[in-house]
Parts: structure tokens; C-alpha cells; sequence
């Protein structure tokens, strides 16, 4: 069982006013053997060794008496306990700070807010809790009862603290979010001369959400001699040597480096290996060449795509559409270099598809494996999900792979994920919640309070994606 700080790990000192709304809220956390933690604050019997200097509710909340000194609350659980010191003092608040202060933050994003009390002995206390919070504009930011913010859309607002006859303010400015970095994906990357690799841009703003904007950037490569780079973001390798390639959007730049080595294609292999669609179904291609220096690449977009047999399926770029039943020999060729599968068409017919989940709901930095199945005439299924093409209605907030149905939380939005397949589209919703709770610490572990005023403990949350919270 702990009460421990839990940024310091030892005992701090704090006063607050009188009056019996500025309470100290106790919190236990138990630890387990598992190495789990939870809050079992409303399960322990909590007590306070000296009852007429401050009493403790079930709760844990410290409510001081009328006169000061020093009690130890504790809280205790199936013969384990632990302490936390609180001292009462005659102390008055004097004024109250509310932190961050004059801050600019994007629309969209949370912030806690902190009300800092100064007393009349100079000590100060975190009253976040037990202060009245308010916002002057509540269509551009509300703010909670803990002083925890949402900024609803562009303006500004004045986020005020009070407790009693005693306030603070602080300015907020709620704006775009703005772009603050670029990163080029695949970074430092290797190819074989004469071929090419597709590159990608991320953007990163300051609401803390990243999105794709290769469309939107402007490539630039230090050598078009050894790297260029096309209107469609793909990099071609016309001969060896290595190339600094940038991407630019506004101000913001970044840029990685290429190198193009004398690598020769020594194989193909084409993936799904024997796959089988029915009429009127597809099937998404890959042709992973082997290089002489044991490297491996993507070479879908360079190869040219063949159908032994177009009267059972055609194929554009890397996509084979199935026309009639029966067998049909799938090849990529890149110079003399081929790789072969065999596709199967069947006589069924395909009714529908389904997604699944048709709800998901994932924390920031989570993923979801989304399902396509169809289902055929003669009553099969099939997995269909990696021959789907994949898209997400807000990529800001959760991305999904094109071609593999994994989608990826980003933050706190919500977005409707598709797939396509023939002729069928497929929707779901997905939900990007905050970070999920791991851990809990409560501050302060030793607090001083004035004579008939109570002291608010601050429970910090520590989340999976190693962020905290008030």
C-alpha cells in the first residue's frame, strides 16, 4: 500500500485556508504481487491518530479541526496499512495562481490546468481540486471541475480559479493546430540502381496528432543525376551514389538520405502464393524482389504484371479481377527477371462481404485488426482483408493500413474505417480514446493545513503511453 509523493517519493509540507470546503483527499494505491497497482481508496478503513486536530472520512478526504498540530492519517487493508503526516497550522491564503500561464493551445487538445495557493506563512498548495474553476468563453474552452481544459475551437478565453473571496486568472489562446516537423519514410533508405522506392511524408503538429501529407509536400533531391523524385512521391535510381532527398511544406523542411548501390535482381517472389477469388473477385499482388547484396525491395510499381489467361483474369499494375472460372498464371517481369503465381477462379459467385468489428474503440498509440470476410454463393467464406483496399474518414485521428486493415490510434477523435473489395464498401467506427490508466500516485505524502480547513490530495494518473494527469 502506498501514499507516497509521486514525483519526489518523500514527505512535502503544505498549508491552506480555513474553511470546509478546501479539503485534503487521501488516496491509497495497493501493489500487488503481479506487479499491478489499483486504487482501493473507498476499500480501505482510513483513520486519523489524532481526531480533534483533523478527522478522515471512508473516503479519505481530511477535513481539519479548530485547533492546530500535527495527526498521522492512515489507511489499512487486510493487515497492511500505510501513513501519510498532515500538520493543521493557523495560516490564511493569501492569493492563488493559475498555471500554465498566458499558454496557446491547439484546438482539440486537453490541458491541465493548476491552482496554486500562497499563504500567509509563505508556504503554497496545489487546490485544483477544491477550487471553483470557470471559463469566460465557454464555446472556445470549457474547463472541468479539476481544472482539467478542452479547447473547443479558435478564440481566447480567461480561466479563472476561485476559492471563497479569493481568485486567479490566467489568459488562454486556443488556435489551429500548426505544423511542427516533417519525417520522410522509409528514412535512410537503400536501393538497387535502376529501380525506385515510393516515399512517404509525415507531418507532426503541435496538438500532438501526426497525418500523412506526401501530396502536399515539395520533394527536392541534392543529385536528379542519381535520384528523382516524380509528382507521385516515387524516387527513381537512375544510377549509384547517394542523394540527400528533402521534403518541404511551408517552412518546415526535412530531409534523408538515399543510397543507391550496384546491387543486381537475382528473384521475384509473388505474394499471395495460389490464391483463389470467385467471379467477379480480386486479388492484390506483391512482388518482393531478392538483390545480390541480400537485400530484399518492393518491386510492384517497377515490374510489369501479366495474365496467362485474361479470359479467366485480368490484371492493372499489381490487381487481378477474376472473369471465369478457372487457373490462370499471375507473372511480374523486371528486365529477365520473372516471378510466377497461380491464381484459381471459382464458379461461385460472391454475395456480400462483412467487417468486423462494426465498433472498435482503441486508446492513443493502440491498434485494431479490422476483418473483411466474404461470403459465397454456396455458402464459404473467405478472408478478404489483405485483397481489400483500406481507408480512414480522419487519418489525423486514426490511420489504417491500404492493404492490411490495421488501424492505429493517433489521438482523441474518432474516424470511419472502409474497406472496398469488387463491388462492395464496408464501414466501421472506431473511436480513439485517451491513453489507458497504468498506475497511480498520490501528493502530497505529508501536508499542513490551517485549523477548521480540510487539505486536497492530488491523485496523478500515469498512463500506458508513459503521460500523466492530474
Amino acid at each position: 500500500m502506498d501514499l507516497n509523493d509521486p514525483e519526489s517519493g518523500e514527505s512535502t509540507v503544505r498549508s491552506v485556508q480555513r474553511g470546509e470546503c478546501n479539503g485534503q483527499q487521501f488516496t491509497a494505491t495497493g501493489k500487488y504481487t503481479n506487479r499491478s497497482t489499483q486504487n482501493i481508496s473507498s476499500l480501505v478503513a482510513w483513520t486519523s491518530s489524532q481526531p480533534t486536530i483533523a478527522s478522515i472520512s471512508k473516503s479519505g478526504l481530511a477535513l481539519a479541526g479548530s485547533v492546530p498540530g500535527n495527526t498521522v492519517i492512515t489507511a489499512s487493508m487486510s493487515g497492511f496499512s500505510a501513513s501519510a503526516n498532515l500538520t493543521v497550522t493557523n495560516a490564511n491564503l493569501d492569493s492563488i495562481a493559475v498555471t500554465p500561464a498566458d499558454s496557446t493551445i491547439p484546438v482539440g487538445v486537453f490541458r491541465q490546468f493548476v491552482a496554486t495557493s500562497t499563504f500567509s506563512d509563505g508556504s503554497t498548495q496545489n487546490l485544483s481540486a477544491v477550487t471553483q474553476w470557470s471559463s469566460s468563453s465557454t464555446s472556445v474552452a470549457q474547463v472541468s471541475s479539476s481544472g482539467l481544459l478542452s479547447a473547443l475551437a479558435v478564440g481566447g478565453a480567461t480561466i479563472s480559479a476561485t476559492l471563497n473571496s479569493t481568485s486567479g486568472s490566467t489568459d488562454v489562446t486556443v488556435a489551429t493546430p500548426q505544423l511542427i516537423s516533417l519525417a520522410i519514410q522509409p528514412s535512410n533508405g537503400k536501393v538497387a540502381v535502376g529501380t525506385g522506392l515510393q516515399l512517404t511524408a509525415i507531418g507532426a503538429y503541435d496538438d500532438g496528432s501526426t497525418k500523412t501529407v506526401t501530396g502536399a509536400v515539395t520533394w527536392t533531391s541534392s543529385s536528379n543525376s542519381i535520384v528523382t523524385v516524380n509528382a507521385n512521391s516515387f524516387a527513381n535510381a537512375p544510377s549509384i551514389g547517394t542523394a540527400t532527398i528533402t521534403a518541404s511544406l511551408g517552412s518546415i523542411t526535412t530531409s534523408t538520405s538515399l543510397m543507391v548501390t550496384d546491387a543486381t535482381l537475382e528473384s521475384i517472389v509473388v505474394t499471395p502464393a495460389t490464391p483463389t477469388i470467385a467471379l467477379g473477385g480480386t486479388a492484390q499482388f506483391t512482388g518482393t524482389g531478392t538483390f545480390s547484396d541480400g537485400s530484399t525491395q518492393d518491386m510492384s510499381k517497377l515490374a510489369t504484371w501479366t495474365s496467362s489467361d485474361t479470359a479467366v483474369a485480368t490484371i492493372t499494375g499489381s490487381t487481378a479481377a477474376g472473369k471465369s472460372s478457372g487457373m490462370t498464371t499471375i507473372q511480374t517481369a523486371f528486365g529477365k527477371i520473372t516471378g510466377s503465381t497461380t491464381l484459381n477462379v471459382t464458379s461461385e459467385m460472391l454475395k456480400t462481404v462483412t467487417l468486423a468489428p462494426a465498433n472498435a474503440t482503441i486508446s492513443v498509440g493502440g491498434t485494431v485488426q479490422f476483418t473483411l470476410t466474404g461470403v459465397y454463393s454456396n455458402g464459404t467464406t473467405l478472408n478478404l482483408t489483405t485483397s481489400a483496399t483500406w481507408s480512414s474518414s480522419n487519418p489525423s485521428d486514426a490511420q489504417v493500413g491500404t492493404n492490411t486493415g490495421r488501424a492505429t490510434g493517433l489521438q482523441c477523435g474518432s474516424a470511419t474505417i472502409t474497406a472496398s473489395y469488387s463491388t462492395f464498401t464496408r464501414m466501421a467506427a472506431l473511436t480513439v480514446t485517451g491513453a489507458e490508466l497504468s498506475s497511480i500516485a498520490v501528493s502530497p505524502a505529508t501536508a499542513t493545513i490551517a485549523p477548521g480547513t480540510t487539505q486536497q490530495f492530488v491523485a496523478t494518473g500515469i498512463y500506458n503511453d508513459q503521460s500523466s494527469e492530474i
